[in-house]
């Protein structure tokens, strides 16, 4: 009888217990899931800001690029107003520098630092083109001999001809003339 009882007092508390075993396990998978549900939640919301961050960096992206794009019109139109104008005489201290730049096939970038430095300090326009001599292009910063008999003959070619382009001679690096 003690057997029966026994397993009859094990039977009874056994489904209660296997109730709240159930019970409890039900209500923990509840709280993981209420957690992970407000994890994923939180995650989307990120995930949401993430990318309409993103769609705001493209369009801004895209805003730039065109602004690029503009900025570079506007330069090669300016550039190409200066080459049209060819008038020398109205050059400033800046446009002399871009034009030294320019001949002899890049020859002269070299100095291009020593040039945006000492030619402000000089305050030479185009006007003053024609007055300029071998020791002034040394004081500019053309250091190199050649290089300074070089660019004198493009500003004589350049002052006699009264224009930009028209009969300048550059000299290529092994020193031998080239007729533009």
């Amino acid at each position: 009888q003690s057997q029966q009882s026994q397993q009859s007092n094990e039977l009874s508390s056994s489904p209660s217990s296997a109730v709240f075993a159930n019970t409890m396990g039900i209500y923990q998978l509840k709280q993981q899931y209420s957690a992970l549900k407000r994890k994923y939640d939180q995650q989307s919301m990120e995930i949401e800001q993430i990318k309409n961050l993103n769609d705001h960096l493209i369009d801004e992206n895209k805003e730039l690029q065109i602004e690029i794009e503009s900025l570079k019109d506007e330069v090669s139109t300016l550039k190409q107003n200066r080459n049209k104008s060819k008038d020398y005489v109205l050059w400033n201290t800046d446009d002399i520098i871009e034009w030294i730049l320019e001949q002899g096939n890049g020859r002269f970038k070299k100095y291009a630092q020593e040039l945006r430095q000492n030619l402000p300090l000089e305050n030479i326009m185009g006007v003053e083109l024609h007055q300029v001599t071998e020791p002034n292009l040394k004081e500019f910063g053309i250091s190199g001999f050649g290089d300074r008999k070089c660019l004198m003959k493009c500003i004589t070619n350049l002052v006699s001809s009264g224009t930009e382009t028209e009969g300048v001679v550059t000299m290529s690096y092994d020193g031998h003339q080239n007729n533009d």
